[in-house]
Order: structure tokens, then sequence, then C-alpha cells
């Protein structure tokens, strides 16, 4: 039987995600702040992720570099 691993979503399994970035007073008020952006292109610039959006984020795509 073949095993099959499921990623979960979170920031540091998608191609989207970054750890640090500009670190703004403003930005660590955010509930659930965790020091992760989301540097999808449609944004104007990468945002400060808060626990948990990425399970429900339609543009979560899994990492390709996690493959190498």
């Amino acid at each position: 039987m073949a095993k099959v691993q499921t990623l979960r979503k979170v920031p540091w399994t998608c191609r989207w995600g970054q750890f640090g970035g500009p670190v703004n007073p403003a930005d660590m008020a955010i509930p659930g702040f965790v020091f992760w952006m989301c540097a999808y292109p449609a944004e104007a610039s990468p945002r400060p992720l808060a626990r948990g959006s990425c399970e429900v984020c339609p543009n979560w795509e899994p990492d390709d570099r996690r493959d190498s």
C-alpha cells in the first residue's frame, strides 16, 4: 500500500508563504500574528498572516521547493 501524505495548509507549505517581512508595530496587534507573510502576486505587497488564514485561502498552493 502506498503511503499518502497530505500537506497542511499553513504558510511554510504554501508557494506564497514567506517568513518575516517588514515589522510594523500595528501588525503585531493582529490577533494570532505569527510573523509569516503572504506574497501572492495579486496583492499589492506581502501582507501579514493571522493564524489559520491559510486553511481557508483559495490561493494556497503546495510549495515545489519542499520536493527538492
